[in-house]
């Protein structure tokens, strides 16, 4: 990726959830990550940005978990008044297994 990079992945493991998370109630799905490039490298304005991004995600120990479904929750790319938005195009997402 090219541009900032704001999302959460949720995971839900036997049945699909009826709904999407939110603040006060996960219906049903499990958080694996939370990405924010921003945060990452610690850019506090536009000029400290790097021009290329990527996200890895890796379990801490042996394993994420066991998921049958995976949702992918995209965020506006800032929130700060003097950081504009950018627009980010995710051209591939590769998931792996065993």
């Amino acid at each position: 990726m090219r541009a900032v990079q704001r999302f959460t992945v949720w995971g839900a493991k036997n049945t699909q959830p009826s709904g999407f998370p939110d603040a006060e109630n996960s219906s049903g799905w499990t958080r694996i990550a939370r990405a924010d490039t921003d945060i990452f490298f610690q850019v506090d304005h536009q000029a400290s940005r790097p021009p290329q991004q990527a996200c890895r995600i890796l379990p801490a120990g042996d394993s994420l978990g066991e998921f049958r479904y995976l949702l992918f929750e995209m965020l506006p790319t800032s929130d700060d008044i003097d950081i504009p938005p950018r627009h980010t195009f995710f051209s591939e997402i590769d998931i792996f297994t065993e």
